[in-house]
C-alpha cells in the first residue's frame, strides 16, 4: 500500500504539515522534526520549498541551488528538445513512478560536447547507453555527460568550458550534483 508514488506523497504532506505545527509551536522536538523532514522529502524536491515556508523566508522559485547563483553555467551542447525531463515519471515498462536524476535530450549525432563548467575529469566509463564521464567544479558540484560516443578528455585533465569533452550519439543526458545529490539541470538548456 505505501508502495505506490501517490501513497506516499500523501505521507510526505501528512509529514509536512505535522512538522509545520510542531515548528511553529517552538517545542524541543524542532530539533528532530526538521531534520527528518528534510531527509524524508529530498527525493520530491520540495525540501527547500517547506523549510523556507517554514522558516517564514519568501521562496524564489530557482532550479539550481542559491550557492550557484554566482556560477556561469553553459549549455553542453545545442538540443532538439528533450526526450526525458528531470524528477518522478511514470515508466511504461516497468509500470511504477520512477526517479530521473538528469535530463536525457535529443541531441544531433557527432554534437561536440562541452562542460557546463570549468572542472577536473573525476571519472570515464562505459554502460549500455554508451560512454560517460563525470566532472568535479568548484564548490563541490559535479556534472555527468551520457550516451557519448568518443571521449576526448583523459581522468585526470582540467578542462575549462571552451574544452570539447567528447561527441554525442543522437542523445545526450545531463545530471547535475551537489554534496546532497541531484539539481535540476534544465534551468542551463532554456
Amino acid at each position: 500500500m505505501l508502495g505506490s508514488f501517490r501513497w506516499r506523497m500523501l505521507l510526505a504532506l501528512l509529514l509536512a504539515i505535522f512538522a509545520s505545527l510542531s515548528l511553529q509551536s517552538g517545542h524541543s522536538s524542532q530539533k528532530v522534526v526538521e531534520p527528518a523532514l528534510r531527509y524524508i522529502l529530498r527525493d520530491y524536491g520540495v525540501e527547500d520549498k517547506i523549510i523556507s515556508l517554514l522558516q517564514g523566508k519568501e521562496h524564489e522559485d530557482e532550479v539550481l541551488p542559491a550557492s550557484a547563483d554566482t556560477i556561469k553555467w553553459q549549455k553542453p551542447c545545442d538540443f532538439l528538445y528533450v526526450e526525458k525531463p528531470y524528477g518522478w515519471y511514470w515508466n511504461e515498462k516497468s509500470k511504477r513512478q520512477e526517479f530521473s536524476p538528469g535530463i536525457k535530450c535529443k541531441v544531433k549525432n557527432n554534437s561536440p560536447v562541452k562542460p557546463v563548467m570549468k572542472g577536473i575529469v573525476e571519472e570515464i566509463g562505459e554502460n549500455d547507453k554508451g560512454r560517460y564521464l563525470l566532472l568535479r567544479h568548484d564548490d563541490a558540484f559535479f556534472s555527468l555527460y551520457g550516451g557519448l560516443k568518443e571521449i576526448l578528455v583523459q581522468k585526470g585533465d582540467k578542462v575549462d568550458k571552451d574544452d570539447i569533452l567528447g561527441k554525442s550519439t543522437d542523445f545526450l543526458y545531463l545530471e547535475i550534483r551537489d554534496e546532497e545529490g541531484p539539481i535540476n539541470p534544465e534551468s542551463i538548456i532554456e
